[in-house]
């Protein structure tokens, strides 16, 4: 009988959306950390369940020729890298597999017409925003699984300006500020791009929030009562510790390009954008002259999707902030000729895949940053009417098992 502890020697078929190895033992899936496929290894078991076992790499007995050496001295603690371990090359072929695997089994589409992945230009210290947790004088990140904190003083994954930001802060600040922020403090960092400013949200226990400004070549972080602005490709986008905004810069970009290179808007084009934000993907789309009706659920967001299309001055789109888990089918009667959609993980309710089908657009457009939820929900589109055209996974999140993926849907009429 297996016990949590024993160690068995398991070869590693392959990873998993998840981040896993996946191997078996006798009759049970074996989910593994820290595996490469085609490794035979001495895996730790750390839970056992009727159908399935935990583990995590204790021995290697023979190393795929994909392994390398991370270079994050707390990457085993931190949780936050959980690829650091396998060649960049190597990552983006799993991430392709993933994607592919999950339309195989979950869609049932054999054949998907799923584009290699496109790489990050530096897969390392791509992020341009981080959150930090505070406790008692200690900064850092939480150890998987747990509120402990694993102190950091130079992140691989960061912009090097965060790793100023967040050295700078912890040398200016006393312990016994540090402390007044309790076991739940965070310090949130937001690089601005255009300039290399960083922004620090210092935020309490209680929820109550200080912001800082560290200027580009000043070693001093200084109080600050200001707006933030930054710059894609053209664009002013204001910029909050509030919502959210993807962490990687010239992925977003390449993001943002292959969404208007799917949709090809056009002034005659009525698009509805739902899950919206705060105007990432709808002001490219309304300059193109096209209307757009972005929806929300977040206040905050739909408020500064309207600052940043005033910002641009740009008049043909329009924010409303609504539960879109709530939309009924009558909401869908109009007849938009492209919806686009960018989802949470949990992926779009039925209601929703539902009134996609009502409207019945040319064009739909998925952003998903779950290939499992996207797969189910293709599964139901391509069911009613619509073909797959193409595939886009885009690696915003390198050392990561995280994938974002941008399909193309046509309508079967057009």
């Amino acid at each position: 009988m297996m016990h949590e502890g024993d160690v068995v020697r398991l070869f590693v078929e392959k990873l998993i959306y998840g981040g896993y190895g996946f191997s078996h033992y006798e009759t049970r899936a074996c989910f593994v950390k820290n595996a490469i496929p085609g490794e035979i290894a001495d895996i730790r078991i750390e839970k056992v369940k009727a159908q399935y076992l935990n583990g995590i790499v204790e021995n290697i007995v023979l190393p795929s020729p994909h392994r390398v050496l991370p270079c994050c001295p707390i990457v085993d603690n931190c949780g936050g890298c959980q690829w650091q371990h396998i060649a960049y090359h190597h990552q983006l072929f799993w991430k392709f597999n993933i994607v592919k695997e999950s339309f195989r089994r979950i869609a049932k589409i054999y054949s998907p017409p799923i584009l290699s992945p496109l790489p990050c230009s530096n897969p390392f210290h791509y992020r341009t925003r981080t959150t930090l947790h505070v406790t008692g004088t200690e900064l850092g990140y939480f150890k998987e699984g747990t509120h402990d904190i694993v102190p950091v003083e130079n992140c691989p994954i960061i912009a090097a300006p965060l790793n100023n930001a967040l050295n700078l802060y912890r040398k200016s600040i006393s312990n016994e500020k540090l402390q007044r922020y309790g076991a739940h403090g965070k310090l949130n960092l937001l690089l601005i791009n255009r300039t290399d400013d960083v922004l620090c949200f210092l935020e309490d226990n209680k929820g109550n929030q200080k912001k800082y400004l560290l200027k580009k070549g000043e070693q001093k972080i200084a109080p600050y009562r200001g707006d933030a602005v930054d710059m894609i490709d053209g664009m002013l986008f204001k910029r909050t510790a509030e919502n959210f905004y993807q962490i990687n810069f010239d992925q977003n970009k390449a993001l943002i390009r292959c969404v208007l290179e799917y949709i090809n808007p056009s002034p005659r084009d009525e698009i509805l954008e739902l899950y919206c934000g705060s105007g990432n993907f709808s002001l490219f789309l309304a300059r193109t002259g096209s209307w757009v009706t972005g929806i929300e659920l977040s206040k905050t967001a739909v408020a500064e999707a309207f600052e940043n299309a005033t910002l641009n001055k740009i008049s043909t789109c329009r924010f409303v902030e609504a539960n879109i888990n709530n939309l009924n089918e009558s909401f869908f009667k109009k007849k938009y000729t492209v919806i686009l959609l960018n989802p949470p993980r949990s992926g779009c309710p039925k209601t929703v895949l539902k009134g996609i089908v009502t409207a019945y657009p040319r064009t739909v457009v998925y952003v998903s940053c779950n290939p499992a939820t996207l797969a189910r929900d293709i599964k139901i589109l391509t069911a009613h009417g619509y073909n797959l055209v193409k595939i886009q996974p885009i690696d915003l999140f390198p050392q990561t098992w995280h994938i974002e993926t941008v399909v193309l849907l046509r309508a079967k009429t057009e």
